[in-house]
């Protein structure tokens, strides 16, 4: 039911019969069956469909692999979304510490940003920026990892933030900081604003907030007993994907069906 509503003003996914529509269905059954702890879920979806514009089938499927199990948390896709449930915790956290001005404004008008942010991070911002700035983010997505999609956050909310501090009604507010990332035209300034406000954030810095905030959610469920307990949080993983290759026909011709000298079979 939402192949069609992934991206209904593009050609290529706009009607039953446009080409788009069998790839994506076959690339998130994939994904499904690949990983069953996941299933589907709609942010891949957008993400996918991004995917598919660039590039064959077949490599959009494996991008989306190295997505799931290497850039982002492995509990980000899975049914509590407990994995993104924590990152918008720790964005709001990082916004005390780089944009005290914002957070001000936000707990001034009792503002919840993860109702707004929230989907920009399940969909790696695929369903709110221009595909042109959508593309230079991934760049830097894929290149340096999802510490990424906080810097990229926090130099949208940066960029907007003379207006947000120019509205006084709560209702302004809530519907500027909607439109944040659709308002961003210059990518380059977004680039250089992200690092001049958060470029000293480091994976580590965002790890260790992330596992302190998926311990109390998880307490919060009654997964935890002690959430200040770092021995308590059960390591949050996927089962990765395990292939064989072939031995090579060469191989095989000078050594037929014998070890490959490193104490196994050839992989």
């Amino acid at each position: 039911m939402d192949l069609l509503r992934t991206m209904p003003s593009n050609a290529c996914f706009c009607n039953i019969n446009s080409t788009g529509i069998p790839r994506l269905r076959r690339l998130l059954r994939g994904l499904a069956w690949l990983y069953p702890d996941i299933g589907y879920c709609q942010g891949t979806g957008m993400i996918a469909g991004s995917l598919l514009l660039f590039l064959e089938e077949e490599d959009a499927f494996w991008m989306m692999c190295a997505i799931i199990e290497d850039l982002l948390p492995a509990s980000y896709f899975s049914s509590t979304l407990i994995g993104v449930q924590a990152d918008q915790r720790v964005l709001r956290q990082l916004l005390v510490t780089y944009l005290p001005d914002t957070d001000l404004v936000l707990k001034e008008h009792d503002i919840e940003l993860s109702l707004i942010s929230l989907h920009w991070f399940l969909t790696s911002f695929a369903s709110v920026v221009h595909m042109k700035v959508l593309l230079r983010i991934w760049d830097l997505f894929f290149y340096e990892g999802s510490t990424v999609l906080f810097q990229t956050t926090l130099g949208m909310m940066k960029m907007k933030e003379p207006e947000l501090l120019t509205l006084d009604n709560s209702a302004q507010i809530f519907n500027a900081l909607s439109d944040v990332p659709g308002d961003v035209q210059d990518v380059e300034q977004l680039i250089e604003t992200s690092y001049r406000v958060a470029g000293s954030l480091t994976d580590v810095l965002v790890d260790t907030h992330r596992r302190k905030h998926l311990a109390y959610l998880m307490a919060d469920q009654g997964a935890l007993v002690n959430p200040e307990s770092v021995r308590n949080l059960p390591k949050q993983q996927i089962s990765k994907r395990q292939l064989r290759r072939s031995r090579s026909l060469i191989s095989m011709l000078l050594w037929g069906d014998q070890d490959d000298g490193q104490g196994g079979k050839a992989k």
